[in-house]
């Protein structure tokens, strides 16, 4: 939908930008994972304190929006995941995470995004930024928004083989039919764009095992797809948010590119909106 260009440093972010309260607000939701086993691995000690921050702002202008201290016991087991949340006019920003010890040489990494949040195109059909997040149950009762979804999402956008991931986005702009129902189409591409070479996975494999897929089958040699209908009341929301689970089975390591393709089928109208992941050896 909006272009989006991203520089990461050490620690990996994920950054999704939502509908807001109003129409003149944008809901950023900024989640980093930091891998502090590596950024303690030759510390000798029992327990320490890792200063997080989150800087948001014009480039220029950065400022500090949050502040917390986590605290890590040591040798540490999983890495220390942060999710913040801000609701941001119209504008360029620039999105800055760091994570520090002053106590520990050489414990700090930081990442850092660009990206523009535009104002809503209201009454136009459009997609909201995908978020990849942790295995979601869905709830019978409608979804309303992400504050009341309890996803979780992932900083970390390198996956495990075999390991499976939900994806959430929300539609706006739908047309209802008479009866105040939305009814979609969606189609869920995944493209393989660069296949990690340095392993024992030929080439040629790309992603033949579709035996181990979920939910997914095989559609070309570099792409697999899956597509599903949603009909179901619209109501007093003004967006549909939506939420699947996938898995990629042993498809090979390397960078896929994720797309989620919408069709109204009231209006006709088609949105669609991408997300980069990579795909680890297991």
């Amino acid at each position: 939908n909006v272009p989006f260009a991203a520089g990461i440093d050490t620690v990996p972010m994920q950054v999704a930008r939502f509908r807001g309260r109003n129409d003149n607000s944008t809901q950023l939701i900024v989640t980093a994972s930091v891998n502090t086993a590596r950024l303690y691995r030759a510390v000798e000690l029992d327990r320490s304190a890792l200063a997080l921050s989150l800087r948001v702002g014009p480039p220029a202008r950065l400022k500090l929006t949050n502040a917390d201290t986590v605290l890590i016991s040591l040798p540490v087991t999983r890495n220390s995941t942060r999710t913040w949340i801000r609701q941001l006019p119209a504008g360029r920003y620039r999105v800055r995470v760091e994570a520090q010890d002053i106590a520990v040489l050489g414990a700090a990494g930081r990442a850092q995004a660009d990206l523009d949040v535009q104002p809503p195109a209201v009454g136009a059909f459009e997609l909201s930024d995908m978020l990849i997040a942790e295995r979601y149950t869905v709830p019978d009762a409608p979804l309303i928004g992400y504050s009341e979804s309890g996803i979780v999402p992932r900083g970390d956008l390198t996956l495990a083989q075999r390991e499976l991931f939900s994806v959430y986005w929300e539609n706006y702009g739908l047309r209802p039919d008479k009866e105040g129902r939305v009814r979609l189409d969606v189609k869920i591409q995944v493209t393989l764009l660069d296949i990690d070479r340095s392993g024992e996975q030929g080439v040629a494999r790309l992603l033949g095992n579709v035996a181990d897929l979920i939910g997914l089958s095989r559609e070309g040699d570099q792409q697999l797809g899956v597509r599903f209908q949603r009909d179901e009341a619209l109501g007093t929301r003004d967006r549909v948010p939506q939420v699947t689970t996938i898995g990629l089975g042993t498809s090979p390591a390397g960078k896929y590119k994720l797309e989620v393709i919408v069709t109204d089928r009231v209006s006709g109208n088609i949105a669609s909106s991408v997300r980069i992941f990579h795909l680890a050896r297991k």
